[in-house]
């Protein structure tokens, strides 16, 4: 292990290990959460996981065949105990496929590239339970609206799938007809690819959730679109999903407005005015971000095996101390989720991005009033010691950070929000709802329970919230002009519970 890669080990660790250290501190000091921001407002739309493990590197950097082999014996064990299938009792190897095929499924993976550079893996389950590649052809010819599902800050397409069949919204809309794909962001555990960069180099890590939404999601789209040739899709974000959605359509990056029917915004983050998680709150008073980018820490928070060994002991030991770190950050119902379930969530979480996708959030939290920007790369076009720097002028052609007009998004939108969300705060929702075009949002479900990630982890999200998508989107798949059956008196879907 050369200097350099041991440094970056170390500093790895240290970053981990406080970070499980603050967890516990916050279950024994009294919650700061009501100490208010005067007004930060932008999204966070993300942070399923703390947010305090940097990385540079992105390869193993420590010998792990113990807790590795600890983790999987684990994993068998617990998914044994819930009467998972046996091929995915031996297949706890974290992958989509161990996630997906065992419950009956069909799983097709693909490589997408962006015109920057980055390849994206995308997942799709094209039929439902046992109707798959070796169905009938008229069962496989039949029309399934196209819908994408992209993950939050942290996550990955996992997030779709890692709960029991009838509680994952991916195994939900296949079954209910629908042809399900799964994106991934650039940097995260299955997108981890350039034609000309590798992880390791410092420049791959040079995005934040600005490139997410001019590059990725426009390819993403694109290509499910000419794979099943359909004119259009309908799209299903959560947190950071809601993000890069809301920028790509306002900014209609590669004519995507007009590729997408309609679009569900699950925990829809673009202002964090009123972000309620002390550890981000922190992070970004202290400036956290831009210490860990002088240092030249690129990447953040990637999947590890070993750490993830530590995780599976914490939780499978207290599960209770798990769900209240995650509470903390981010806002989780602990009576909505199925702690057994839990460890095996947290081996695909976090799954990786950058620092400066970090710098991106850390700055909405910064900002005064409820501002929708792109990165700011500051005034100053050289550091401390000359050298050349990116910064505003050089980048936007001023000193300003151009906006994102919300107000020109024309695709309908279904906002789904809770009352103990920490990261989409219900007072930063509304806030968005009001810069939102009125004849936007055509439904705004709220669950007064839900935290952030309940909408992707609860155990009762499949009764409470997927219905309400599926016909929401389902009411636009089935007509291909974009009509809508609206209530006049309101402007909301009429929905039958």
């Amino acid at each position: 292990m050369n200097p350099r890669s041991m440094w970056a080990w170390v500093g790895s660790w240290a970053q981990k290990l406080a970070c499980l250290a603050f967890g516990v501190i916050t279950l024994i000091i009294p919650e700061q959460s009501s100490i208010t921001s005067p007004s930060s407002s932008r999204s966070t739309s993300h942070l399923s996981w703390d947010p305090l493990f940097f990385n540079h590197q992105p390869v193993q950097r420590v010998p792990g065949a113990v807790l590795t082999n600890y983790v999987g014996a684990a994993m068998r064990n617990r998914r044994n105990a819930q009467g998972w299938p046996a091929d995915s009792v031996a297949d706890a190897d974290f992958t989509m496929q161990g996630l997906v095929e065992p419950w009956g499924y069909p799983l097709e993976h693909y490589t997408v590239p962006t015109t920057d550079g980055f390849i994206l893996g995308l997942y799709r389950i094209p039929t439902g339970r046992n109707a798959g590649h070796n169905a009938a052809p008229q069962t496989r010819a039949t029309y399934r609206p196209p819908v994408l599902l992209q993950h939050g800050l942290l996550q990955s397409s996992a997030v779709w799938v890692d709960n029991l069949p009838e509680q994952s919204l991916a195994f939900c809309l296949a079954d209910a007809g629908f042809d399900v794909w799964m994106g991934n962001s650039r940097g995260n555990t299955y997108s981890r690819q350039h034609v000309a960069l590798t992880p390791d180099q410092t420049q791959f890590w040079d995005f934040s959730w600005d490139e997410m939404a001019r590059y990725d999601l426009p390819a993403l789209v694109d290509y499910v679109l000419a794979t099943t040739g359909q004119p259009q899709l309908a799209y299903v974000g959560h947190s950071q999903g809601t993000t890069t959605a809301l920028a790509a359509i306002a900014e209609n990056h590669a004519g995507l407005a007009a590729k997408i029917s309609a679009a569900a915004l699950l925990a829809p983050v673009a202002f964090l005015q009123h972000l309620d998680s002390p550890p981000i709150k922190e992070l970004a008073t202290l400036g956290t971000d831009a210490v860990f980018t002088k240092l030249g820490l690129g990447e953040l928070l990637p999947r590890d095996p070993n750490f993830g060994a530590l995780v599976d002991l914490l939780c499978t030991a207290e599960s209770s101390y798990c769900i209240q770190i995650i509470d903390d950050i981010c806002g989780l119902n602990d009576t909505n989720v199925n702690a057994t379930q839990l460890p095996t969530i947290l081996q695909y979480t976090p799954a990786g991005s950058s620092v400066r996708n970090l710098a991106h959030w850390a700055q909405g939290v910064r900002l005064p009033a409820p501002t929708f920007q792109m990165f700011d790369w500051g005034k100053d076009c050289s550091d401390v010691f000359f050298r050349p720097q990116p910064c505003n002028s050089q980048v936007y052609g001023s000193d300003d950070v151009p906006l994102y007009n919300l107000s020109r998004i024309t695709v309908p939108l279904a906002l789904f929000s809770g009352g103990r969300d920490k990261m989409a705060a219900p007072a930063d929702v509304a806030a968005l709802m009001q810069v939102l075009s009125p004849a936007t949002v055509v439904l705004h479900h709220h669950e007064h329970f839900y935290g952030h990630v309940d909408f992707t982890w609860g155990i009762d999200a499949h009764k409470r919230v997927y219905p309400a998508i599926i016909k929401f989107i389902r009411g636009t798949a089935d007509h291909r002009e974009h009509s809508i059956v609206t209530d006049a008196s309101d402007g909301a879907l009429s929905f039958v519970y």
